[in-house]
């Protein structure tokens, strides 16, 4: 699973020219010599809370800390932080000072990211960091849909792992384009990466980015050639569309198959949610797995939760809505980002499939609000058949816009051989998104947990999904069958002609198939998951709703908001 740990680091500020210079004039304090600076920094807070945050900082590091307005821009000041003495120094602020920072004061300034500007951390860095570390790495390519924040996570993966970086855009780029289309002679390439990049290409402390790498299939053929000739480069590359060319039949171009890594991206899951949010205290909760602390503090939990289920984990409406604590803000920008996909569509996808595929993912909102999720075709057009559709649903679904989870009848490892792929349900890639797409009101947030029941629980059932992906859960499925037995009033067990179905089935490598049924709010009754165990025997099933964490016999009832320890949970003993 993900490490959750990992080193936060200060965004980067407006450029140098956004803002006059001002010295700064003070009588000096403290045992140190005049003029000496500890630490010299720049922050941008509202005028009314330097006072506050001004002592925030001195009883955090115990000893003399000045926040000094320099300049005001409508209601915000550019103020210089400075801890110990300081001078009358007017330098701006430089990231390469803020990646010398001692660690509390890093924590302090991601503390404030609701003041000025949200702090991204994406635990996929983790995993790019065992990447970097590993003697016998290939270049790395990255896939995620468009605006997941691929671009970002590169360059924050540069910046703190790095001494320099070496950044190229494809799109739009025809001198690298030309560069690309020559010999594939690494020397050749370095050279032109360097004139273009301006940057010193070193093997151990440069990293390579190589970004939307699909607008230039020869870049994408030239990473056989690096790994071949020229393996102790760092080369990371990402594009929106990866998932599309692997199954590309345009033979113009060659994909380098066995000679590169992938790593997929997904929204930011609701644990990195809550770190964006400040809620470190909530996370650390989580980590240590205290399900007893968790139960004191679950409303604060199940208020996040409301709030992300609206929000979603798309970086861009998280960024709006924790800057401004403004949802509208937030719903303008999804709704910017829904408008790019269909634009999107219209550019990339082949032009016999392009009504088809927006018919899929214009109907995907009907077909979760039904009771029963089960994709059906028919919702779409009267009398459309599977043929029709299953080129434009195998294009979102690569594209990394839909999250596709097949039927099984037969709860046996592996899952995938037990697919019915005839039967099956979709989600979109994000629960913010589908809430947008449902055209969802946000004063439902004011309706206490009638949130997790709306239409009919596809909100909920749609972010456990999405976790499931984001915490890198390796194979996912559904269980339905006809014919069942069930419990009557009495107690007593008969056949009757009635579907069961549980949301999720889980693949365990300690534990095999796992059963996890969604409940909306507390809700914690499961016939078809007793059904199930009644059937199938599992070793461990699952129930995640709104409910404390418990554990009867084998049944594991999770709460939603701690999904994120679901795989840890699963893999151990439960405890």
């Amino acid at each position: 699973m993900q490490s959750r740990k990992g080193n936060a680091q200060p965004r980067a500020f407006p450029a140098e020219a956004d803002f006059p210079r001002k010295p700064v004039n003070a009588a000096v304090s403290g045992t140190e010599e005049a003029g000496a600076v500890k630490v010299c920094h720049f922050i941008i807070i509202p005028g009314f809370f330097a006072l506050v945050i001004s002592s925030f900082f001195a009883t955090l590091f115990n000893e003399k800390v000045s926040i000094l307005p320099l300049y005001s821009r409508k209601k915000w000041h550019i103020c210089h932080f400075i801890q110990g003495n300081y001078d009358n120094s007017s330098t701006l602020f430089n990231e390469k000072v803020a990646k010398s920072l001692s660690f509390p004061y890093q924590r302090a300034i991601i503390k404030l990211n609701g003041v000025f500007g949200v702090k991204m951390k994406r635990l996929i860095i983790q995993d790019m960091i065992d990447w970097k570390n590993r003697a016998d790495k290939k270049p790395l390519l990255v896939y995620g849909a468009r605006q997941i924040g691929k671009t970002w996570l590169m360059k924050e993966f540069g910046r703190t792992q790095y001494e320099n970086t070496a950044y190229i855009m494809f799109e739009k780029n025809p001198r690298m384009s030309e560069l690309f289309s020559g010999d594939m002679d690494i020397r050749r390439l370095l050279a032109g990466l360097e004139i273009e990049t301006a940057a010193k290409i070193n093997p151990q402390t440069t990293l390579i980015i190589f970004d939307e790498i699909q607008a230039c299939k020869n870049a994408l053929a030239s990473l056989k050639f690096f790994y071949e000739n020229a393996p102790e480069y760092h080369i990371v590359a990402a594009g929106s569309l990866l998932g599309v060319l692997t199954g590309d039949k345009d033979a113009s171009y060659s994909f380098p198959v066995g000679k590169v890594e992938f790593m997929t991206m997904y929204p930011m899951s609701f644990y990195e949610f809550l770190l964006a949010c400040g809620e470190e205290g909530l996370c650390e909760l989580l980590d240590k797995r205290d399900f007893k602390l968790i139960t004191t503090f679950k409303d604060r939990f199940i208020s996040c939760l409301r709030t992300y289920f609206y929000v979603g984990g798309m970086p861009e409406p998280v960024s709006k809505f924790i800057n401004g604590g403004d949802f509208a803000a937030a719903r303008k920008t999804q709704v910017e980002i829904l408008t790019s996909y269909h634009e999107d569509f219209s550019k990339h996808i082949p032009v016999e499939t392009l009504p088809q595929a927006l018919k899929v993912w214009d109907s995907i909102p009907a077909q979760l609000a039904r009771e029963n999720k089960k994709f059906i075709y028919s919702e779409i057009q009267k009398g459309a058949k599977a043929k029709t559709y299953e080129d434009a649903i195998i294009w979102l679904a690569k594209s990394g816009l839909i999250y596709r989870i097949d039927r099984v009848a037969k709860p046996a490892t592996p899952l995938k051989s037990y697919a019915n792929t005839g039967a099956f349900k979709l989600y979109v890639i994000d629960v913010g998104l589908l809430a947008a797409m449902s055209l969802l009101n946000v004063k439902t947030l004011l309706e206490g947990d009638a949130l997790f029941t709306e239409f009919k629980g596809a909100l909920t059932e749609q972010f456990v999904c999405q976790e499931l992906h984001a915490n890198r859960a390796p194979d996912i499925a559904y269980w339905a069958n006809r014919d069942e037995i069930v419990e009557t009033d009495a107690g007593k067990m008969k056949a009757a002609n009635r579907m069961s179905e549980v949301d999720f089935l889980l693949q365990s490598e300690n534990n095999g198939v796992i059963p996890l049924e969604v409940k909306a709010a507390a809700n914690l009754k499961a016939k078809s998951l007793k059904i199930y165990m009644e059937k199938h025997r599992p070793r461990m099933a699952v129930r995640s709703s709104l409910a404390d964490y418990g554990k009867s016999g084998n049944l594991y009832d999770v709460p939603l908001y701690a999904l994120t320890v679901l795989k840890e949970i699963i893999e151990g003993d439960g405890d």
